[in-house]
């Protein structure tokens, strides 16, 4: 009952006893009809390659190996499934770190963001008017400064290409 050949395994073996018998059948007709020492012979070697093809057991070396392959796709699927769920607990694990983590920042987030929003209100004056003019006027003073420091390096490195 636990010794059971597929179709393919029980084909095998009737073939290889068919083929075993087949041989046996035409040592048999050689035997018979070359009455020489030459025929015997033939038909001897012919009833040593029957024996051969019959203890051969194609079928269940077949059988055996199949049972090998099955018993290793049973314990690899095992294996993978394991790791699937290994990677499965991984991954929740991952994920509520990183939701733990994204509660922590936004929660700093915002503190920071209070406190940016506290310092922008004591800092700007209630009238426009009162810091609009010093900051134009400080970056028209810096712009200008500017060019005129790029000029007069641009000047200087000109002379000293020169001379």
């Amino acid at each position: 009952m636990w010794n059971r050949k597929n179709r393919f395994e029980r084909g095998l073996d009737s073939m290889e006893g068919q083929a075993a018998v087949a041989v046996e059948r035409l040592a048999d007709t050689i035997g018979g009809r070359l009455g020489g020492e030459g025929g015997k012979q033939l038909a001897a070697n012919l009833r040593q390659l029957a024996s051969q093809v019959d203890e051969l057991h194609l079928a269940d070396e077949v059988q055996r190996r199949r049972r090998e392959l099955e018993r290793a796709a049973k314990k690899a699927n095992r294996q993978v499934q394991r790791a699937m769920k290994e990677l499965e607990r991984t991954r929740n694990r991952l994920t509520s770190e990183a939701g733990a983590v994204a509660a922590r920042v936004g929660e700093g987030a915002e503190r920071t963001g209070q406190q940016l929003a506290a310092l922008g209100q004591r800092s700007i004056p209630e009238a426009p008017t009162g810091w609009i003019a010093p900051t134009l006027l400080g970056f028209s003073l810096g712009f200008g400064l500017g060019f005129l420091l790029a000029r007069l390096l641009r000047s200087r490195r000109e002379r000293s290409q020169e001379g």
